[in-house]
């Protein structure tokens, strides 16, 4: 034993950085440079992964137990288990990279952060706030504009706050008829009316201007009070829907009623891409003898989303059913067809399949993103080759696909090609706890009423 672990230090101590922290171990980017505070987390690291194989399960136990107190930043130094010499260790390490990586799936749907303080040209903040966030968004405006100086105070301050406060200084909005994140010059014409009640659950933004009333047909002592919400998650995130019951959205008037809604047993379903924005709209009715100036609008959404995506790499394409876990999510290569060609390259066709632990009806009926997962070859040099347009699913399941690729134009040897599949880990249900306060409601003229 003592032998074993001997050798076990030396292998872990020779691994670069880089192959510790994928599945494969492998990966196309540079091996960051190294600190003191790194060499003593993989140091330490390496001594916890040693004892999962000591002779008493107490030492064993405390091994694992310290491991995952590390938490996620220790994945970066735990090596895939199939490199390491003995079954006790090995079987260690798949338990803690899952739950690590499982921890780490759930970290990515925290609101991420930005910190910056002092004068700065506006374009100057706005790229610090994506390189920060790994958030991508548009800005339209002019370089004279972009250029200006703004003031800023930001302090581990979450993502949309900053962007709102950014947006205020520079006379900016959210522009609207787009399907992805922007920013547009505010209009000289934009009164109070324009101005966003707004809050911010988790990684998201809701948002709204007011709520309109209307006349209630065959009910002269009703009206409906209809609103309606802007809602997106941070673009970095992977979305897949949300869901709601109109049972769980509350709407009181700043005076303490409450109103019913208008269709109380309603459900509903909305796809979210990454990126866009998505109304969701509430009706409830109101007594005429109590209408309302302002209103709460309180409640719960939820958001299905996959969460924490890793690279999954395959090195030995000519091997058939090799597989690579990550957390809830497994990610199988079931065969790979080189093909020579008459010009002399050749043509790969991948077959693989990826199956989540979590499935059910709701993952059937929004599976169509699983397709749209990061794929591609890497070649000599880490050369990334771009897959051919198109897919062909084979096979569905529960829970998860079986899905073929085609590459073209290869030159080298199938010996020199890795697969590359870059999917989310989780597919986690987020309930989503928002308060917009003193929501302004506008009654509807009575000439427009009438029509």
């Amino acid at each position: 034993m003592r032998r074993s672990l001997s050798l076990l230090a030396c292998a872990l101590l020779a691994l670069p950085v880089s192959q510790a922290a994928g599945a494969e171990g492998e990966t196309d980017s540079a091996t960051p440079a190294k600190t003191p505070s790194t060499n003593a987390l993989e140091t330490r690291v390496t001594r916890l992964i040693e004892a999962l194989g000591a002779d008493t399960l107490k030492s064993r136990t405390d091994a694992e137990r310290e491991l995952l107190d590390i938490g996620p930043t220790a994945l970066d130094h735990i090596p895939s288990p199939e490199t390491l010499p003995t079954a006790s260790i090995r079987e260690g390490v798949r338990r803690i990279r899952i739950e690590l990586e499982r921890r780490k799936a759930i970290e990515s749907l925290e609101p991420s952060i930005v910190t910056l303080r002092g004068r700065h040209p506006l374009s100057e903040v706005l790229a610090q706030i994506r390189r920060q966030t790994g958030n991508r968004f548009d800005v339209k405006a002019s370089t004279e504009e972009l250029a200006a100086p703004i003031d800023v105070d930001f302090n581990r301050t979450p993502f949309w706050k900053a962007l709102d406060d950014v947006a205020a200084k520079a006379g900016l909005r959210y522009a609207t008829e787009t399907s992805e994140l922007a920013l547009e010059k505010r209009p000289s014409k934009a009164t109070r009316a324009d101005e966003e009640v707004v809050d911010y659950p988790g990684a998201f933004r809701l948002a709204t201007t007011k709520g309109m009333l209307r006349p209630l047909i065959g009910a002269d002592d009703k009206r409906l009070l209809r609103g309606a919400v802007r809602i997106a998650a941070e673009p970095r995130l992977r979305p897949l829907f949300l869901h709601y019951a109109a049972r769980n959205i509350h709407i009181r008037s700043s005076e303490g009623h409450e109103y019913a809604p208008f269709t109380s047993a309603a459900k509903y379903e909305l796809p979210l891409a990454e990126g866009s924005w998505l109304e969701l709209t509430f009706d409830v009715v109101v007594p005429a003898d109590t209408l309302p100036d302002t209103v709460h609008v309180e409640g719960t959404i939820g958001a299905y989303t996959a969460a924490g995506t890793e690279e999954f790499v395959f090195s030995d394409l000519l091997a058939k059913g090799v597989s690579r876990r990550k957390a809830g999510v497994t990610v199988r290569l079931q065969q790979v067809k080189f093909e020579p060609q008459e010009d002399g390259t050749r043509t790969a066709q991948v077959e693989m399949s990826v199956v989540y632990d979590v499935g059910g009806p709701a993952f059937e009926s929004h599976r169509t993103w699983i397709y749209f997962n990061g794929t591609w070859l890497s070649g000599k040099g880490g050369v990334r080759i771009a897959k051919d347009p198109g897919l062909n699913a084979t096979h569905q399941m529960d829970g998860g696909i079986v899905v073929e690729y085609g590459f073209s134009g290869l030159k080298d040897d199938p010996s020199t090609y890795r697969f590359h599949y870059a999917a989310p880990t989780l597919l986690i249900d987020q309930p989503l706890h928002f308060s917009l306060r003193h929501v302004p409601v506008e009654r509807l003229k009575p000439a427009v009423m009438d029509k």
